[in-house]
């Protein structure tokens, strides 16, 4: 059976799915009046993935996480694992087992991931990668369902930053900003003047748009609704989001729309293994967050 920090975030996003909005919170020094948000949703079935692939620990290929077409379920989990090939393709960690296209195809979101853009760390387009098999991968803490890929590049990373293919009209290359972290004592003393305990800072970062700074904070305060990230602009919160995760990495990407810079965040809920990333933009006028489903890119 698949196990259970995998499934939690796949019910997290089916969710998420299902209400197509997501709260933001009702903090008086944002907003005096309650606001919903649509999440961003692929609109067209060209919408270009935005996503990292992940190094199969000592292994020499790479793989892409791939997401159900559907809301995830027990009945769907019971039809993967009855199509899982009884063959052991790798028996290390993870376990690695062949499963069909056909079934893959039927299940899953798959119509970007036959080519992908490899990104490195310095911006720079090094390979473009053709799908090789779907997997299901067996870890000792996760399973999951991947795409997977070999990579030319003789220096290879633990990840990449790949996108499908995409026209210039929804996306566009551009140099990232530069994100860097921001003082944990600095955090806690703008939290502090909007009234929230600071015992459970996870992570501050920032970055310089001309003249001004925009500041990211995600921390925890449980006797105001949970986990909160807060955007900044110039010390102005700006927007707010209250959910069930929190932000450990917001890797900028040398992408971006013609109104918001692209980052893909890695985040988890505390006290669990339910780790993944997401595709987030921000506006850059309205300096607001955006969270893509799927990691899915469109047009507006």
């Amino acid at each position: 059976m698949i196990k259970k920090s995998i499934f939690l975030i796949l019910l997290i996003f089916s969710c998420s799915q299902k209400n197509k909005k997501i709260k933001v919170a009702d903090d008086k020094n944002v907003t005096r009046k309650e606001i919903t948000r649509e999440i961003k949703k692929n609109s067209a079935k060209d919408s270009p993935i935005i996503d990292f692939i992940h190094k199969f620990g000592m292994q020499d290929d790479y793989y892409l996480t791939l997401y159900s077409r559907n809301d995830y379920s027990i009945e769907l989990d019971k039809v993967l694992q009855n199509s899982i090939s009884d063959s052991i393709l790798y028996n290390g960690e993870p376990i690695r087992r062949l499963v069909s296209d056909s079934i893959i195809s039927k299940h899953f979101n798959i119509d970007a991931t036959e080519k992908l853009i490899v990104i490195d760390k310095n911006s720079r387009v090094v390979d473009t990668i053709k799908r090789k098999q779907y997997e299901y991968n067996d870890d000792a803490i996760e399973s999951y369902y991947v795409a997977t890929y070999d990579l030319n590049n003789q220096n290879k990373s633990d990840r990449y930053i790949v996108s499908s293919m995409f026209s210039d009209s929804i996306v566009s290359f551009c140099k990232p900003v530069n994100v860097k972290e921001y003082s944990s004592f600095l955090s806690k003393k703008v939290l502090k003047n909007l009234s929230f305990n600071t015992e459970h800072l996870y992570s501050s970062m920032y970055f310089i748009n001309g003249v001004d700074t925009i500041k990211l904070i995600s921390f925890a305060d449980y006797s105001k609704g949970g986990t909160k990230m807060y955007l900044f602009k110039n010390n102005i919160p700006k927007d707010s989001l209250t959910n069930s995760f929190i932000l450990n990495e917001f890797t900028p990407i040398p992408l971006q729309t013609k109104n918001e810079f692209l980052f893909l965040a890695s985040v988890n809920i505390p006290d669990t293994d339910a780790f993944w990333d997401v595709l987030t933009g921000i506006d850059k006028e309205r300096i607001k967050f955006y969270f893509y489903e799927k990691n899915r890119l469109y047009k507006k």
